[in-house]
């Protein structure tokens, strides 16, 4: 079976439109024309008028019910049980779906807010102890992608939030984001040690003092099987180009947060670009990620960079 990626949602067609070939029914659905006609002879489905001259049609009705039965299968049904299904049998199985997927959504959500808030609770008490405990814990059923998107990025602007409001105190937060640093930097050298590929080089730009980010970088940068050359904050572009031409990172990676000035954060990844080997990709992201600069792979989630890390060599 090959169901076409990278598609928009499928848009129920007309059900007034004269019936269509089945080119375009493939169009319509997103399904190749050969796995049509393969269903057809296995399950009676898609139903297909025949022309005088052998040639299929297939009603604006089928094409909607089929392209609900396609919804059905990205949400992991078989194509024996849905393909040949009623229309109304479908719309009851993808709506079933949709109420699954709302209840693991408030259980993850519910998981979150009571996670965060023994976090919290622990930096009041300045309890180290208990924050180590907390964060390998969650790090160990989570994973460290889960990790870093479901527990640290909500759990910065909380913190942020409860010491602008006066539920914590400077002191606490500080507490709570430098334990939160120390973990999350024993692990990604802890990986990064045992890393069978060629080293990612991370660092901040000029000005730029929160290597929060940076660290998330260079978790994702270990999980991805990498090893680590760590500069940290405030790194000249100079010197990052100097120490790539001597070392030969399999790539530099920038990590830009809000405080950074975009026309200043632009003009040094152009440098850097320039200055680079033309073989070294040069990787930015963050919350100060400026527009496109020409030869800067942008990547605006930390998954979306850990998928192209794993692809590096």
């Amino acid at each position: 079976m090959q169901i076409m990626s990278g598609v928009k949602p499928l848009k129920p067609p007309s059900d007034e439109r004269p019936p269509m070939s089945i080119g375009r029914l493939a169009r319509e659905v997103h399904i190749n024309p050969d796995t049509l006609r393969m269903w057809e002879r296995r399950y009676g489905a898609p139903k297909s008028i025949r022309l005088p001259s052998g040639h299929r049609r297939y009603t604006a009705a089928e094409a909607r019910r089929l392209g609900l039965a396609v919804q059905a299968m990205r949400l992991g049904r078989r194509p024996s049980e849905v393909v040949p299904a009623s229309t109304e049998k479908l719309l009851e199985i993808l709506g079933q779906a949709k109420a699954a997927e709302s209840t693991v959504d408030e259980r993850r959500r519910s998981s979150r807010e009571e996670s965060l808030a023994r976090w919290v609770a622990a930096a009041r008490q300045l309890d180290a102890q208990t924050l180590a405990h907390l964060f390998h814990q969650e790090w160990a059923e989570l994973g460290p992608l889960q990790f870093l998107e479901e527990r640290v990025g909500p759990v910065l602007e909380e913190v942020g939030e409860a010491w602008r409001c006066g539920h914590l105190t400077v002191a606490q937060e500080h507490f709570l984001s430098e334990q939160l640093s120390d973990f999350l930097s024993s692990q990604w050298r802890r990986l990064s040690e045992r890393a069978p590929r060629a080293p990612f080089m991370l660092a901040t730009l000029p000005g730029d003092l929160h290597q929060f980010g940076l660290i998330m970088c260079a978790v994702v940068s270990a999980v991805a099987d990498h090893a680590v050359v760590f500069l940290g904050p405030h790194t000249p572009p100079e010197e990052l180009v100097r120490t790539a031409i001597v070392h030969r990172p399999a790539a530099c990676v920038v990590s830009l947060s809000k405080t950074c000035d975009p026309a200043k954060a632009r003009e040094w990844l152009r440098e850097l670009r320039e200055g680079l080997p033309e073989e070294i990709p040069l990787v930015a992201g963050g919350g100060g990620l400026p527009e496109v600069v020409e030869g800067v792979l942008r990547f605006e989630t930390l998954r979306s960079f850990h998928e192209w890390a794993a692809q590096q060599p």
